[in-house]
């Protein structure tokens, strides 16, 4: 694997990194001898059944607050450039001057199941997978669209721009609002197959093409942060805004993600992701676009970290590290099988009176590992790299590896997307392109 941090090393300068979360903002300053500062706060989503919102002014006080506090620390001003690492699919409507004019809908929104309904009636799923790679579901930003002009005529005679948050936070700084491919393939209204906004999508459903950002690659330098941002941030004229990406993505770069290596990245929920899968009909995988060649495809698992940490509370277990050793002293599951999807409703079998609740987390840590394993059957896949909260488990590491049947390996990095924006900044357009995860070896 790559030497990340030398890389930055290597290309000498000051990077601020940025990852902009869905609930958490986190920036680091990097110099050449390393991390010099990090900032992390939590800001809030508004939710209200299955309505989820943001104020997207909270973006980009939040970002500023994180520069100014990593700046701030440190005394450094003389900034090269800035890179951004961005939740995804999340949408606001600004005015001509790059105001809101409404909260923006949150990507956990799910508002827009009529209007989801209606795509499909429009396209059906099989053209809308085979054109976007995404499957029918209300999270995207398509179906929100949909919604805001049915529903919000008095924002949409007045919307000049549609924004995701990493669009949003590039005018912001430097006044041009611009995406990449990881962003806008997001959205159900890119075509995957062109690499382009689907001119199709936006005729049937009367989208101006004038709303939608420019997309450019990672890496694009998009100018210099505006004078008077530079200024209120507290550092030096001159520093660059590079084109960052999609969060996941960018987490999955920076921790190794190339051909022949998958990522299992194992959190509340798990996302399994290969450069361009041999599965390519395989629906359980939404495929995004990641330069103009290459394409990411990612399974999302849903509530596995969430299903452990149900099971640890519910055997009022002290700490996952006393499941774990629940576990090892069990040697297995003991006949028992643990369905954990608590989504569609998570269910365990095989009880005897003999039953351990190490033997139940055996189960458990084994039914992730067999959804890891099914889900890269058949990929052209040497190496399995495991990182997130989960990775820190040693018999999950063990049970996914036997499960898979290829090596495994946790890189040392706990903060992937921060490096990967930051890589961005530092090496442009380029280090995630060609073979992936670095093109730019050292």
């Amino acid at each position: 694997m790559a030497a990340l941090i030398p890389y930055l090393h290597h290309n000498m300068g000051n990077h601020i990194a940025i990852d902009l979360g869905t609930t958490t903002c986190k920036c680091r300053l990097y110099t050449p001898e390393g991390v010099a500062a990090s900032f992390a706060r939590e800001y809030e989503l508004l939710a209200e059944g299955d309505r989820v919102e943001q104020d997207a002014n909270d973006w980009w006080n939040m970002v500023k607050t994180g520069i100014k506090s990593v700046c701030g620390e440190t005394g450094i001003r003389d900034v090269d450039a800035i890179g951004i690492s961005s939740q995804g699919i999340s949408v606001v409507p600004v005015d001509a001057g790059g105001a809101p004019l409404m909260n923006a809908l949150s990507w956990l929104d799910n508002r827009a199941s009529e209007e989801t309904a209606e795509v499909e009636r429009g396209f059906g799923a099989d053209w809308i997978y085979a054109n976007t790679g995404k499957r029918l579901l209300p999270c995207y930003t398509l179906p929100k669209v949909i919604w805001l002009m049915r529903h919000r005529r008095d924002v949409m005679n007045e919307v000049k721009a549609l924004l995701m948050p990493l669009e949003f936070l590039n005018m912001k700084f430097c006044g041009r609002a611009a995406t990449d491919c990881s962003m806008a393939s997001g959205t159900m209204m890119y075509d995957i197959n062109k690499r382009g906004w689907s001119d199709e999508i936006l005729r049937h459903f009367s989208i101006p093409h004038t709303l939608l950002p420019e997309v450019l690659p990672m890496g694009t330098v998009l100018g210099a942060v505006q004078p008077d941002v530079a200024e209120e941030l507290g550092i030096g004229a001159g520093a660059r805004l590079v084109m960052g990406g999609q969060d996941q993505k960018l987490s999955n770069l920076a921790a190794g993600l190339r051909h022949g290596i998958a990522t299992v990245s194992l959190g509340t929920s798990t996302a399994v992701s290969v450069i361009d899968g041999n599965r390519r009909d395989d629906r359980r995988f939404a495929v995004f676009a990641l330069n103009n060649s290459e394409q990411i495809h990612e399974a999302a698992v849903n509530t596995t970290g969430a299903a452990v940490k149900w099971l640890k509370n519910t055997i009022a277990a002290p700490s996952y590290a006393a499941m774990d050793t629940l576990a090892e002293e069990a040697g297995g599951s003991g006949g028992v099988t643990f369905n954990h999807d608590f989504e569609y409703g998570a269910s365990i079998s095989g009880l005897t009176l003999g039953t351990t609740p190490g033997n139940i987390v055996h189960a458990l840590l084994e039914s992730v590992g067999r959804t890891v394993a099914d889900l890269l059957d058949g990929q052209d896949v040497q190496k399995v790299l495991l990182y997130g909260g989960g990775a820190k488990s040693a018999i999950w590491r063990r049970i996914i590896e036997e499960a898979v049947g290829v090596e495994t390996e946790v890189p040392d990095e706990t903060e992937p997307a921060l490096l990967g924006a930051a890589m961005l900044a530092a090496g442009g357009e380029g280090v995630f392109s060609g073979d992936c995860a670095f093109s730019k070896e050292i």
